[in-house]
Formats: structure tokens, C-alpha cells, sequence
């Protein structure tokens, strides 16, 4: 059999590290020898760790030296539950490689440091990716307590791949294995490998906000060259109706973003009751309504700039600042239409994130002297994208998510690339060049919302929170736990008291992982997709094999589901009433056909 290499320097990091002690067990027990790589404090100037357990790289180092501490407990605790064999980073190195690796960095500056590569690899590049996320950059131009945290990002790259150099060499892997790969030090040790033809798979927890935990997306080199890959399956599965238990799988995902309180929704939650947009932002009873969905540019010039983005392509609208400028425009021409422009909230400090972008100060200097029917909606309005949705007619959205959302509501949405976005462009209108897209706006309003929309994009995110993912349920809790009001007024305590406390409270909640009976029921299929050299579940997956239902099946089941999906985003009372809000009206009158 193989031997597979899994690099894990984030022991702290629970939701990182125990599921990949899950996926290595179960390639063993498929007869694969596992050699298990750890950080032996290697990166104890800052890293993932400390970062996931609130510390920031101006944390104090007793602070640091505690998340440290709190990575070699549980880094013990998983080796020897797992019986895994392998090394610790620091092990590796000698002196001569840390006095090396120190005068590579001060060779680095400002000017040079973009083009700083080792045997061909673009560590200087790689090792922007955290900086530029956590500052929420769109520039490369560096501040000098930025810079320092650059270089510190830049050392422990070079450590990480000088590691790599000599474990890979004396182990010779046939392949490797990171949660998520795109942070800088995994990236380092990963392309070591790929440079000399061992190739590596991500590990990330699957994309339903309801179910993360009890899924994993694995797949070869990069997360977001995944979802590129996935979508390349689309037309195999897009005519396949979906059974009952998937459907309600979704939409327990959609019922965790309409509560907005989970970390990875950015989105307000949604009013109780039924928000008045038309007065909130002054629009006038005839007018249609617009909204476009802008995103977090950092995010993706961070991916471009590591190069796990593509950027080879020319969109019509080069940026989104061109995008919303030219739809400012429009609107000058058409009274009859209102837009509200959404800025996402990610731009500005958030439960996440505590630093604001560089892009949202550009925003605010094109949002001024706007016609009187524009209106921005920041973040600090407090407004949830869900009660925006109850009247709006048309989305117009760049690249995030809500162009997939929206759709399975029934909205109907327009793009302007089909490169930017991780979801097939056929859930939406496209336009293919500037007057295209304006009058796909004008057909998206003409047409309107559609149940048909609603069943192609569930069918999507069967493909994406399904049939793409490998289940861990078995062995891993299929959603958060639940915690009361106390519970998480003393566990906010203690985190401000001792950052590292989270981390202790999340592994009291999973003594499960110790008291495991059996691999993960997947573990075939992981062994299959790396052993096969495969880029993805779906090319072992046989569109045949999967449950069928009729399309009138499938019918009857959405209809149950949107019905849940009513009932959480209004009260009783609400849908029982003659409501003038577009959005229930249209998901009830379907329900009710």
C-alpha cells in the first residue's frame, strides 16, 4: 500500500486537527503507513493556532507560549490515542538550517520580496496569504508592523520547507495530506512535494453551516481549485432530482444562516416579523427593486496573490467599485427602478474580525452625491440580507454566495463573470458584455421569481453539501453543540481571562474522539481517492448510483421544505395574512399549488 503524509502543526486548533486524525486512522486501516508531521513550536513567533484562539501577532508572549503549550497537549493526546509515528518539525532542523533560514529572511525587503523563491517555489509570495487576510489588504504595500509580521510569516515558510526537504526525502511519501493548504507554512510543505511529483489533498470541514462537523471536503491540491472542480460535474447531476433526506439537509443550512449567530455568517439576523424595506431606504410603491451584493475583495487578492485564484480572464467590469459606478449610472436613466447597494459586512470590523479594509475606504468616497434612488446599505445599519430579500426583485451580485442563496429562494440574480463565482452561472442571468448585462437585468425583472430556479439550485447544493463530501458523521458530531446563555457568558470570560480556555471547553465537549469503536465509515472511498490519484469524490462517484426519485417526488418534498423555510422566516400570523411582502407571497402561493 501507500505511505501518506499528513502535516499537521495545528494541534490546537480542535476542528483542524481531529478530523485529521480521523481520515489517517481510516487510511491505515486501509493498509497505508501514516507519518504524522507536527509543529514541535517551530512557529511559536505566531501562527494558525494562536490565531484560531484569539491572539493576534501583538499578543503578548506568555499568551502565545499558553496556545503553545495548549498544541503540544493535544498533540500528545492525539499521537497516542492514534498511535501515530512521525516528527515534530523543530526535530528536523539543525542550527545551521535556523542560521540560514535567518539570513535568507534579512535578505528580503520591500522591493525584492515578491520575487523571493527556493528551488523555483515562490515562498515570498505564499507567504503573504495570512498577512494580507488578517489586515484585509488589496495592495502589497506594507505598513512596518505589517512588514514584521510579513517576515515573521516569510521565517517560518523557510522553516517549514526546509522540514519538508528533509522529511520527504527520508520518508518519500507517495502523498500528502494538510487542512487547509493555502496557509502559508502548509503551502510551503506541500509544494515541496509537488515540486518533485508527490501530489497533496486538502482536509476542510463541508460547506453546510447546519452539518460542517459531520462532513469533510477532500480533494487534490487547493480548496477553491475544488470548487472549480466540482462544478465541472454540474451537467452530470443537474437533471437528477433530489431525495427528501438531502433536501432537508439544505435547508437546515439555509435555517442556520437565517438565524445569523453562527461565526461564518456575516449576515444580520433576520427581524421578527416583517421588515419594512420601502421605508426603510425611502422607496416609492412602484418601484422596482435592485440589490447588489458586493464582497470582501482582501479575500480573493489574497487568493490571486498566492496564486490558488485564477486571474487570467478579463471580466466586463474589471473591479467592483467599476461594477457599482456603472449601476449608479443606470439608475440615473431609470427612476422606475431603485437599487440598494449592500456592502458586505466583512469590509468592517465584525464578530469575526476586528479590522477594517483598505477597500471599504474606497467605497466610501464613490458613495457620495448619489441619485435619489440609490441607497447604500453598510453594515452598521444592521439590516439581515433576509428581510432585504422579502422585497427585493433582482439581485446583482460579484461573486459571493448570496448569488447562489438568493436563487434557491426563487430570486432571480445577475452576474457579470462566470469566473468569479464558485456555483454554476446557470443558477443565474449572465452577461456577457456591458449592454448584455443591463438587459439581463431588465429580462430578470421581466421574468421574476421562479420555483423552477428554486429546484435547479437545490439540485446544486446537493452536489456541494452532499454528493461532493465524505460523511464523518459517524465519527463526529453533525452540528455545534448547543450551548445556553450561562454556558457562553462563562466560556466568554474565561476567554478574555485566558485565550487558550476555548479551545480546553471545545475538547471537554468532544470526549467522543477517545472513545472511538471503528474507523469512519468513509475511509474506503478516502483511500480510493488518493490511492486512485483522483482530484475528487466525484470522479468515483457513478451519477447512477445515487437514490432516484421522480421529479413529482421531488416536487412534493420542496414544497415540504419551503414550507420550513416560510415558518423560520415569519410567524404564523405573518403567513396566514394577506401580506404585501413578494417573497412570501411567491414561496406560499407555490406551496400552496
Amino acid at each position: 500500500m501507500a505511505k501518506i503524509l499528513f502535516f499537521s502543526p495545528n494541534s490546537a486548533v480542535l476542528s483542524f486537527a481531529d478530523p485529521e486524525a480521523l481520515v489517517a486512522e481510516a487510511l491505515r486501516e486501509e493498509g497505508n503507513e501514516i507519518i504524522y508531521i507536527t509543529c514541535g513550536k517551530a512557529f511559536s513567533d505566531y501562527c494558525i493556532s494562536m490565531s484560531a484562539n484569539g491572539l493576534t501577532y501583538e499578543s503578548s508572549i506568555e499568551q502565545k507560549k499558553k496556545i503553545c503549550s495548549l498544541c503540544e497537549y493535544h498533540k500528545l493526546r492525539i499521537k497516542q490515542d492514534f498511535k501515530f509515528d512521525g516528527y515534530d518539525l523543530e526535530s528536523v532542523l539543525e542550527e545551521k538550517d535556523f542560521l540560514e533560514i535567518s539570513n535568507l529572511v534579512s535578505s528580503v525587503s520591500k522591493e525584492n520580496f515578491i520575487k523571493f523563491c527556493i528551488d523555483t517555489i515562490p515562498i515570498g509570495k505564499i507567504s503573504l496569504y495570512e498577512v494580507l487576510l488578517q489586515h484585509k489588504k488589496i495592495n502589497l504595500d506594507f505598513g512596518e508592523a505589517e512588514w514584521r509580521e510579513y517576515l515573521t510569516a516569510l521565517k517560518h515558510s523557510l522553516i517549514s520547507y526546509y522540514a519538508a526537504r528533509k522529511i520527504i526525502q527520508k520518508e518519500k511519501p507517495d502523498a500528502i495530506v494538510a487542512y487547509s493548504p493555502e496557509y502559508s507554512v502548509n503551502h510551503a510543505f506541500c509544494l515541496y512535494g509537488k515540486s518533485i511529483n508527490i501530489p497533496f489533498y486538502f482536509l476542510h470541514a463541508g460547506g453546510n453551516l447546519r452539518h460542517f462537523l459531520g462532513t469533510l471536503a477532500i480533494g487534490k491540491n487547493h480548496t477553491l481549485i475544488f470548487f472549480k472542480t466540482i462544478m465541472t460535474h454540474w451537467n452530470s447531476f443537474k437533471d437528477i432530482p433530489v431525495d427528501a433526506s438531502i433536501l432537508s439537509l439544505i435547508s437546515d443550512h439555509f435555517i442556520e444562516l437565517f438565524s445569523g449567530t453562527h461565526a461564518w455568517v456575516y449576515s444580520a439576523k433576520k427581524v421578527n416579523g416583517v421588515f419594512d424595506l420601502r421605508a426603510r431606504f425611502n422607496i416609492n410603491k412602484d418601484q422596482k427593486i435592485l440589490v447588489a451584493t458586493m464582497s470582501s475583495y482582501d479575500e480573493r487578492f489574497s487568493g490571486e496573490s498566492i496564486g490558488t485564484v485564477e486571474k487570467n480572464f478579463v471580466p466586463i467590469f474589471p473591479t467592483q467599485i467599476h461594477w457599482v459606478t456603472e449601476l449608479i449610472e443606470y439608475l440615473k436613466s431609470h427612476p422606475e427602478f431603485f437599487l440598494i447597494v449592500r456592502v458586505h459586512p466583512r469590509e468592517f470590523p465584525n464578530k469575526r474580525e476586528g479590522v477594517r479594509s483598505d477597500h471599504s475606504r474606497l467605497l466610501e468616497r464613490i458613495f457620495h452625491a448619489l441619485p435619489s434612488n440609490v441607497a447604500v446599505n453598510w453594515p452598521d445599519d444592521n439590516i439581515s440580507l433576509y428581510d432585504i430579500a422579502g422585497e427585493a426583485d433582482v439581485f446583482l451580485n460579484a461573486w459571493s454566495n448570496v448569488g447562489k442563496e438568493m436563487s434557491l429562494l426563487g430570486i432571480p440574480v445577475v452576474i457579470y463573470s462566470q469566473d468569479l463565482i464558485f456555483y454554476p452561472a446557470d443558477l443565474n442571468y449572465l452577461g456577457s458584455s456591458k449592454k448584455d448585462y443591463f438587459a439581463k437585468i431588465e429580462l430578470a425583472l421581466k421574468e421574476g421569481w421562479s420555483f423552477e430556479r428554486i429546484r435547479r439550485t437545490y439540485r446544486w447544493y446537493a452536489l456541494d453539501h452532499k454528493y461532493s463530501l465524505f460523511d464523518i458523521s459517524d465519527r463526529y458530531p453533525e452540528s455545534i453543540k448547543r450551548i445556553n446563555l450561562v454556558q457562553r457568558g462563562i466560556r466568554k470570560f474565561f476567554r478574555k481571562i485566558v485565550p487558550a480556555s476555548d479551545a480546553w471547553f471545545r475538547q471537554m465537549d468532544r470526549k467522543y474522539i477517545e472513545k472511538r469503536k471503528r474507523p469512519i465509515s468513509s475511509g474506503k472511498l478516502v483511500h480510493e481517492l488518493i490511492i486512485g490519484d483522483k482530484d475528487s469524490v466525484l470522479d468515483i462517484l457513478d451519477p447512477e448510483s445515487i437514490k432516484r426519485v421522480t421529479e413529482k417526488q421531488e416536487t412534493k418534498f420542496l414544497k415540504r421544505e419551503m414550507k420550513r423555510l416560510l415558518h423560520t422566516l415569519y410567524s404564523e400570523q405573518e403567513i396566514k395574512s394577506n401580506t404585501s411582502i413578494p417573497l412570501l407571497k411567491n414561496i406560499k402561493a407555490f406551496i400552496e399549488s
